[in-house]
């Protein structure tokens, strides 16, 4: 056997146990990560399953219960699925781990969360739902036909990501949010006033009007607007004393993306007027509450629930201040810091929530009603479909 051989040899056997070694170290790694699941998926079967998760403040998909329809019909396979996802051992720690990998390579947006400047958060903005939007707008025109003797008004604010252009990532592809405000707008009948909170917001898009952590706007941003619209709304600005309740404030943006890095503080304002009153019920209970603020919130992970602990199908507001004025307020989250101005306009705000609601209408609407108004963010009104079902309701 020649030298050439030999050496031919020897590569082949070199090849040969660099592959019998690489298909070892495959096995190896496939056999740890065999291992890896199931004693995750054996910790899911023991541990007890969490109904909410503080990180994301949501509630988590509970284990299905087997049966032969859940089965036949594809159910049980899509809840098991929600279940695994929801329920996965430490999983507020591998959307940290995973975010820390996106940004390793360079990516700028985790979880629907874009990744901006100075670690400030904006949620991607949500593409309109066109058949619900227009079942939506739909019933609101047909509404107000209904209803010519109420002031009927509409205020749609747009995302962060729509106002503060600037802390975007670079080259982020965002949605024109404020172009779809645009067709909401152009799609309402003339008898509905529409309330502009977008270009209010972009004259001041390099303030803080929106939280770092989570998608709502400020108390500051939503009295930016609430000034600017008070001639339309026929009410007098008034002056508010602030007050910073936490400076210790993590939203849902941060759940959402993993990113942890940043604080907001919330700010109350308080009445202009120390001799005006007010009292608070929620729902049918016939407890009254003598404060829109619930301190206790403050306590708990989402901070911004101080303003009336959060979503609720109804709450009514009695006031002393004697304007001969009652607004029935249509709403989704972004308008629970807003109330606070609007106290001192109205004797009497009815809030109704469309996506808790199932109640009637007409029992408020009898109850001397002088002015309405539909206050949402575009992310909601865009996509939800529980306003039409309300308004229709008799």
């Amino acid at each position: 056997m020649d030298e050439a051989q030999k050496k031919a040899r020897r590569q082949m056997a070199a090849r040969q146990r660099i592959a019998k070694n690489r298909f070892r170290h495959s096995l190896l790694l496939t056999g740890i990560a065999l291992v890896m699941l199931l004693v995750i998926l054996l910790g899911n079967l023991i541990v007890k399953d969490r109904p909410f998760s503080d990180t994301e403040n949501r509630s988590l998909a509970q284990r299905p219960s087997l049966s032969l329809s859940a089965i036949t019909d594809g159910s049980f396979f899509t809840r098991l699925t929600d279940w695994y996802s929801d329920q996965f051992m430490g999983r507020d720690g591998w959307i940290s781990l995973h975010l820390r990998e996106l940004r390793w390579l360079g990516q700028r947006e985790s979880g629907g969360v874009y990744l901006g400047k100075q670690g400030r958060l904006l949620s991607e903005p949500e593409t309109p739902d066109e058949p619900a939007l227009e079942n939506t707008l739909t019933a609101i025109n047909t509404f107000s036909a209904a209803h010519p003797e109420l002031h009927t008004r509409m205020m749609l604010v747009p995302g962060a990501a729509a106002v503060m252009r600037s802390a975007l990532p670079k080259n982020a592809p965002v949605r024109d949010q404020l172009a779809d405000i645009r067709q909401v707008r152009d799609g309402l009948d003339g008898s509905i006033q529409w309330l502009e909170a977008g270009d209010v917001l972009l004259r001041h898009a390099g303030e803080e009007i929106f939280y770092k952590t989570d998608h709502h706007w400020t108390s500051y941003g939503a009295y930016l607007v609430y000034a600017d619209t008070c001639p339309a709304m026929d009410l007098t600005p008034g002056i508010f004393t602030i007050y910073t309740v936490t400076e210790d404030f993590e939203g849902t943006l941060a759940s959402k993306s993993g990113s942890h890095a940043q604080r907001d503080a919330i700010e109350i304002y308080g009445l202009p007027d120390d001799s005006l009153q007010y009292y608070v019920t929620y729902g049918e209970d016939t407890a009254r509450s003598c404060s829109i603020y619930r301190r206790e919130a403050l306590e708990e992970k989402d901070k911004y629930t101080v303003f009336f602990g959060g979503n609720h199908d109804k709450v009514e507001i009695r006031t002393t201040a004697n304007t001969g004025k009652s607004l029935l307020l249509f709403k989704d989250s972004f308008a629970n810091c807003f109330v606070q101005f609007l106290l001192p306009g109205y004797d009497r705000i009815t809030i109704i929530d469309p996506r808790y609601y199932y109640g009637s209408l007409d029992s408020i609407l009898n109850g001397g009603v002088t002015d309405v108004l539909f206050l949402y963010s575009a992310d909601t009104l865009l996509t939800d479909a529980s306003l039409a079902d309300v308004l229709r309701k008799r």
